[in-house]
């Protein structure tokens, strides 16, 4: 749509999904995170390959073998922590240094000051009496988005160290941008979190998996992401898992939310 029909479409902004409302994270208090841009996705296959055996006849340099140690080299050494603007200034709204390790201690607010790599498929074997000749493994990776791929990528080559092992890198496609701050609808989303929940602190923040806002920010439409709802850690654990749930509370603040915000943004009152 962007690329085809932004003529019909002609946004001044966007409201997207992405950031949500956090509570129990923070001894500062509920915050509504305002994502205002987004960590880059960057996809990985690593394929080892090597000749196929019986498997009472194991041996070191099996494809199998190879491919574990390379991975376990990889996951064993995990990207250094890092604030991009906007996770550095939510961090300051929250409380400064108290913050950040409250945000490092939950899996669900950790993605924000690192790099992630996630091991999410493997692939290998045919009969459980042989060892097979290939063996490949795929991460999808999320990158703050101020890091550079090529150099991501080659920190994983080194670690990988293996001349038998391939790597496949679907590299980002969509360069890195922000949304204002002092735009008309960050301050109307500011605006009714507040009134429908007064102690809460909205505040600004990048998502950390992937939405459609990317597009617009690409081409300069303020876009931001919020689901307006209140989530304990234990919500956002069913993100993508088993049983994912809204709770009727949640549905009813978000919907007076978007209700209010779109009020707000439309009169600028």
């Amino acid at each position: 749509m962007v690329e085809n029909h932004f003529a019909d479409l002609d946004p001044a902004f966007m409201l997207d999904e992405g950031g949500s409302g956090a509570t129990g994270f923070f001894s500062a208090g509920d915050v509504f995170q305002i994502t205002v841009g987004e960590k880059k996705i960057c996809r990985v296959t690593m394929v080892a390959r090597a000749e196929p055996g019986h498997g009472s006849q194991p041996w070191d340099e099996s494809a199998t073998h190879r491919l574990i140690r390379a991975v376990n080299r990889v996951l064993d050494a995990p990207p250094e922590d890092r604030e991009c603007p906007p996770v550095a200034e939510l961090i300051r709204r929250l409380g400064g240094d108290t913050a950040r390790k409250e945000m490092a201690s939950h899996r669900a607010t950790r993605p924000l000051l690192h790099d992630t790599i996630a091991l999410t498929m493997m692939e290998a074997g045919y009969k459980i009496n042989i060892i097979p000749e290939k063996a490949q493994m795929s991460f999808d990776c999320r990158l703050l988005p101020d890091t550079d791929p090529q150099a991501f990528i080659s920190n994983i080559e080194q670690l990988v160290n293996d001349d038998s092992i391939s790597i496949d890198v679907r590299w980002p496609t969509e360069p890195p941008k922000f949304a204002p701050t002092d735009s008309t609808l960050f301050d109307a989303i500011e605006r009714a979190c507040k009134a429908h929940l007064p102690e809460s602190l909205p505040a600004p923040s990048i998502c950390a998996g992937g939405t459609d806002a990317r597009f617009f920010r690409k081409v300069g439409v303020p876009a931001y992401g919020l689901v307006p709802t209140m989530l304990t850690a234990e919500d956002r654990k069913g993100f993508h898992g088993l049983d994912e749930r809204l709770a009727i509370e949640n549905l009813l603040l978000g919907t007076r939310i978007i209700h209010d915000l779109t009020l707000r943004a439309a009169t600028g009152r």
